[in-house]
């Protein structure tokens, strides 16, 4: 009997792990003000930003995601520990230019009741410069 409560014990021990899993990667949402509609050039973001994270192109325009968050969570009590930010930077082109740009910043909560949104930003790229 002994034996087999060590056993349990061992086992619940070894299941309390944290596990922490990203999508994306970091990048700088700062450089979004760098990025002018109707102006900058798909090479020049990509010299800004690297490569996107997701790519979807149909016959008229091209769009370029980039995304990170990051999650930590305990396994045995299934609770989120820590979470990075949401965010997401979507950039059309059309014509291999910049056609619409929009960042979207989102903050979730953390614990037992983990995953609900407390802030919710979005905030469009800088339009073209007028000189």
């Amino acid at each position: 009997m002994m034996r087999r409560h060590l056993a349990l014990i061992v086992c619940a021990v070894s299941l309390s792990g944290c596990i922490s899993a990203s999508v994306g990667r970091p990048f700088d949402a700062e450089v979004r003000r760098l990025v002018r509609v109707n102006a900058t050039t798909k090479e020049e973001v990509r010299r800004l930003l690297g490569e996107p994270d997701i790519v979807i192109s149909d016959p008229d325009s091209e769009t370029w995601t980039y995304r990170y968050s990051r999650v930590a969570v305990e396994v045995f009590a299934g609770t989120v520990m820590d979470a990075t930010p949401v965010q997401r930077l979507e950039i059309a082109f059309r014509k291999g230019v910049v056609a619409d740009c929009t960042y979207v910043y989102e903050e979730v909560t953390t614990g037992i009741v983990a995953g609900e949104l407390k802030k919710r930003t979005t905030d469009k790229c800088a339009p073209t410069s007028t000189k």
